[in-house]
């Protein structure tokens, strides 16, 4: 399916160069390069997820984003629930001397986009994994059970580490209100 998507995306032309960038929890994303210099970045799922898809949330926090800040991200050239294409961003791995400050003016601007409740309208990923967003007007509660213990449930299922370590993240878990603040003014991270 993705290849036949990508195969009606470059239509006539022909890719010239093709390289995966990455690959993690069953997700591939992929750089390729057509015959008329266009360099796009694909991403599909290798086995597909059939309880969460992150093409689909991806595409949705760039639609999201694209609308508040339309030169920050890549532009989207093509979506489905199996693949998405976007724009690659051209860099000569050559950093300014100011490129810390720029990044992080960008960053700001993303956290003063705000919000009277901690999540979002719809789940987001890490990755391939679903990052739940379900609102909640407590920082504390929607940090703990939205972040921590949802990332520390999917390691110990596939993984577990030792118990000592399972232990100390267990009591910072179960304690966590006395290491964060409250309720700081939501805004998007």
């Amino acid at each position: 399916i993705v290849e036949n998507q990508l195969n009606t995306f470059i239509s006539d032309k022909i890719v010239t160069d093709r390289k995966i960038l990455s690959e993690a929890f069953n997700m591939r994303c992929e750089k390729f390069t057509l015959n008329n210099n266009n360099v796009f970045v694909a991403k599909y799922y290798t086995k597909q997820n059939t309880k969460f898809n992150s093409i689909i949330s991806e595409t949705n926090s760039l639609i999201y984003l694209l609308k508040k800040f339309p030169t920050f991200f890549p532009s989207i050239k093509y979506y489905s629930k199996n693949l998405l294409i976007i724009d690659f961003i051209k860099h000569n791995n050559i950093k300014n001397k100011n490129y810390q400050k720029i990044l992080a003016n960008h960053i700001l601007k993303l956290h003063f986009v705000e919000n009277d409740k901690y999540g979002f309208n719809f789940d987001t990923q890490i990755g391939g994994l679903r990052q739940l967003n379900k609102f909640d007007l407590n920082w504390v509660n929607f940090f703990r059970d939205n972040r921590l213990n949802m990332i520390f449930e999917k390691i110990n299922k596939s993984n577990s580490m030792p118990l000592e370590i399972n232990l100390k993240i267990e009591k910072l878990i179960k304690n966590l209100d006395k290491h964060i603040p409250n309720n700081p003014r939501p805004s998007l991270l």
